[in-house]
């Protein structure tokens, strides 16, 4: 949390450290680095799983797991249209 009470945003060092975090927890010693959750190639972002961001998921390690570049962005595209075909009710009403 930021001192406003949000959650950080997820850039620069501060998600580069829990991303490195992420990937040391998970990684494998036979295959020599972190494989990616759901394709098992190697790793290099975080993802928020099982639960988003948005929906309050937190920023520890055991809501994080390793996602190669292709399924992290594979992801966010699907949750991103998901989210425009059910828009779901307004934050407030104007």
């Amino acid at each position: 949390m930021s001192v406003t009470g949000r959650p950080q945003r997820w850039a620069g060092r501060y998600a580069a450290r829990i991303t490195a975090q992420v990937l040391t927890l998970h990684h494998d010693a036979d295959a020599g680095f972190a494989p990616c959750h759901w394709c098992g190639e190697r790793s290099s972002t975080a993802d928020h799983y099982p639960v988003g961001r948005d929906e309050g998921g937190p920023d520890t390690l055991d809501n994080l797991v390793p996602a190669c570049r292709p399924c992290n962005s594979r992801r966010g595209a699907q949750y991103t249209n998901a989210k425009r075909a059910n828009p779901g009710k307004p934050s407030r009403d104007w």
